[in-house]
C-alpha cells in the first residue's frame, strides 16, 4: 500500500512540475507535449513520433543518413546566398555541425544532458526548420518521417 501511495504521489508531483516548466517540451514519460506555436508544436510532435516509433533518432540508419547529408548538403552551391536557410541551419546544427548549446538553467533538459543538440534534437529540428513540409526535408531523410501523423498531432494541439 505504501508503494502505491508513493508512486501516485511521485506521478502527481512530476505532473505538477511539468505544468510549471517554461517553454516547449515533450515528456516521453507522460507522453505530454507543451508548445506555444506551430513551429514548436511541429518540433515537439516530431519528438513524440520519434519516441513512439522506437527512438528513430538513435538508430544507426538515422545517424548514417544525417552524416551523409551533412557531408554533401552544400555540394553544387557556388554562391552562399543561394543556400536555403534550412540547409544552413541543419549543416551548422549543435552537436553535429558544431558544439552543443549548454544551458546554465537546471530547469532545462540541456543542463542535465550535456547541452542541446545531437541526433535526437536534429530529428525534431528538421521538421521545425522545414515547417513540416516534406518537400523541404532533405531527400535522404524523408523516409524517417510520417508527416501525416506528425501534422495530425500538431493540429490536435491547436496549430
Amino acid at each position: 500500500m505504501k508503494k502505491i501511495i508513493f508512486v501516485i504521489s511521485l506521478v502527481v508531483i512530476m505532473a505538477s512540475i511539468l505544468l510549471y516548466f517554461d517553454g516547449n517540451f515533450y515528456s516521453s514519460f507522460f507522453n505530454y507535449i507543451k508548445c506555444e506555436s506551430r513551429k514548436t508544436c511541429l518540433h515537439e510532435s516530431a519528438h513524440q513520433y520519434d519516441y513512439q516509433h522506437g527512438i528513430i533518432s538513435e538508430s544507426n540508419e538515422w545517424k548514417l543518413a544525417v552524416d551523409n547529408y551533412q557531408r554533401h548538403a552544400l555540394d553544387g552551391y557556388t554562391d552562399a546566398s543561394q543556400v536555403p536557410v534550412e540547409t544552413v541551419l541543419l549543416v551548422l546544427f549543435p552537436g553535429i555541425g558544431r558544439e552543443r548549446n549548454v544551458s546554465l538553467n537546471p530547469f532545462q533538459s540541456s543542463f542535465w544532458e550535456g547541452g542541446w543538440g545531437g541526433y535526437t534534437e536534429y530529428y525534431a529540428s528538421v521538421i521545425n526548420y522545414t515547417d513540416g513540409n516534406i518537400n523541404k526535408i532533405p531527400e535522404n531523410l524523408r523516409r524517417f518521417y510520417d508527416m501525416e501523423e506528425i501534422n495530425t498531432t500538431t493540429k490536435g494541439l491547436g496549430y
